[in-house]
């Protein structure tokens, strides 16, 4: 029997959530180069880790990140902006998922 001399711990390393909230990105709104196409419902949230903003729709997931609430909402737009291009750069391969996924991203941002 191997014994171990470390206590038994709570080991989630999950940051402790402040706030969360449903927050809607109004259409123009720009993050690096990019711009939403339409108004767009984001979750965000706060932690002592920082600053999170995710949109969830059907197989779509992406997520931005920060500092302030302000700096996620922007990583967000980016990530989206990054993913439709990263995908129609390789639109002939794409399957189910990813051709929705573009189609999504199509009507969201450009």
């Amino acid at each position: 029997m191997i014994e171990s001399t470390k206590p038994v711990t709570d080991t989630n390393d999950e940051p402790e959530i402040l706030a969360r909230y449903m927050k809607v990105l109004p259409k123009d709104r720009r993050g690096c180069h990019h711009q939403l196409k339409t108004d767009l419902t984001a979750e965000i949230e706060h932690s002592t880790e920082g600053w999170a903003a995710t949109v969830e729709v059907e197989c779509l997931f992406e997520y931005g990140w920060g500092d302030t609430e302000q700096e996620a909402i922007d990583d967000l737009i980016c990530s989206l902006g990054e993913y439709r291009l990263s995908l129609m750069d390789n639109k002939k391969k794409l399957g189910g998922c990813s051709e929705r996924c573009l189609e999504l991203l199509e009507d969201m941002v450009i």
